[in-house]
């Protein structure tokens, strides 16, 4: 009985959604050769571990695009070196998706314009650099101004929540 009340709870959510029902090789699947190659991933974030997640087709990346885009140009009041409403694909993009308590889909992005390497010792106990591993961890970073910026989109109902772009040290 608990068995079936829970698949009666997920699929009610997913009905819930503004999702349609898409084909499984319409969705955004990545290995990391195709990840490095498109700048994107997809954080599976151990904060919202109890929460449902979904993943976006390519369709839906189109539009996440878009309401990024908007968001840029909307928020442009400075002069950015990097960012531009045409540029996001130029920036590495880390992906959260996750539906809330209402049952809307949201996409949390963290951008940086480049991936950035931090010093560790090796087995000789020299340092060397080394690529921080952006394909499966958050990275956060304080400052760099527009070399890096998040933003959190309400995906149903297609607007962004915030927009924010680090500040210069």
């Amino acid at each position: 009985m608990k068995k079936f009340i829970k698949i009666l709870m997920i699929g009610f959510i997913s009905f819930s959604c503004s999702h349609k029902t898409v084909r499984r090789d319409d969705l955004v699947v990545l290995d990391s050769i195709e990840s490095e190659r498109l700048k994107i991933t997809f954080i599976d974030d151990i904060t919202i571990s109890n929460k449902l997640k979904w993943i976006p087709t390519y369709n839906q990346l189109n539009s996440i695009d878009s309401i990024t885009a908007k968001a840029i140009r909307e928020n442009s009041h400075r002069h950015y070196r990097h960012l531009g409403s045409d540029s996001i694909k130029n920036y590495y993009r880390q992906f959260i998706c996750s539906i809330d308590s209402n049952g809307d889909s949201l996409v949390y992005i963290n951008a940086m314009y480049r991936v950035l390497e931090f010093p560790y010792k090796n087995k000789e106990g020299k340092f060397i650099f080394k690529r921080n591993d952006w394909q499966h961890e958050i990275n956060s970073v304080r400052d760099g101004g527009d070399s890096f910026w998040q933003i959190l989109i309400n995906f149903s109902r297609k607007r962004y929540i915030l927009f924010r772009v680090n500040g210069e040290a």
